[in-house]
């Protein structure tokens, strides 16, 4: 099948793609991003062909593959209606080339934006070593790329994105605190310090702040996530936490789980 047979639908007309395409145009127009971003586009393209040639060359089924992106598409549809088309072009594809060129043409895979293309290297590839050599390069050149200073001004569209959207362009695992009384300003205060006072704070990149229940969202950098699951792992840091009515109410699965 081509890729034409697959195309049933213009990419370019979605608007679940636009926030991973505004954000790629913002990063290209900053001139101190240029490079880091020129260099970690490259290293994405060597790690999805290196999933791509994994996945055929150990003969995992194309069916297992698509139902995992479908599954991960489904559960967002009801609130994202216009991913219902993308679902029923899924279903089409019948080869490995079609697939990546199915989420690579519709935006759900991109050097800004690797979610799913991680999920399928947990699920088929996590014990092969050259796909795990090609993310560990692609993940310390994203971490560079969040951390360089010009790129403190794009914060706001993360801040943005909803979880609603597989398209979000955030690939990093996500941590999530609730406060308990957030009707007291001495919550509030608590809260910042407490936070303030983790070593990985500094590489913890606001993502949403959720009105109504307080419930405060970081994006983590992959440099710092093992440094994040001990501490929130920790008994004795958990009781501090909670002796400050905050708790802890989202961590990252751990690929092993």
């Amino acid at each position: 099948m081509s890729r034409s047979d697959v195309s049933l639908a213009t990419p370019q007309t979605l608007p679940t793609t636009e926030s991973v395409r505004k954000l790629e145009r913002i990063v290209d127009q900053v001139d101190d991003l240029q490079d880091t971003a020129n260099e970690l586009h490259g290293k994405y393209v060597s790690l999805a062909l290196a999933v791509r040639k994994s996945l055929e060359s150990h003969s995992i089924d194309v069916e297992d593959a698509k139902f995992l992106i479908k599954e991960c598409l489904k559960r967002k549809a009801s609130v994202v209606p216009e991913l219902m088309p993308c679902i029923d072009i899924l279903k089409k594809v019948n080869d490995f080339k079609s697939f990546f060129d199915f989420l690579s043409d519709y935006d759900f895979i991109g050097y800004l934006n690797y979610k799913l293309l991680k999920k399928l290297i947990i699920e088929f590839a996590k014990n092969d070593d050259e796909i795990n050599r090609h993310l560990l390069e692609y993940e310390k050149e994203y971490a560079k790329l969040l951390s360089a200073a010009s790129f403190n001004d794009l914060i706001p569209l993360f801040e943005k994105q909803s979880d609603l959207s597989p398209t979000a362009p955030l690939g990093l695992p996500y941590i999530s605190f609730r406060l308990e009384k957030p009707w007291l300003l001495t919550c509030v205060y608590t809260w910042v310090s407490t936070f303030g006072e983790f070593s990985w704070s500094s590489d913890a990149i606001l993502k949403q702040l959720r009105k109504n229940c307080i419930i405060i969202t970081y994006a983590i950098l992959p440099c710092v996530l093992d440094d994040v699951m001990r501490d929130l792992k920790d008994l004795v840091i958990l009781k501090k936490l909670e002796d400050n009515d905050i708790r802890v109410v989202e961590l990252p699965q751990e690929e092993g789980d």
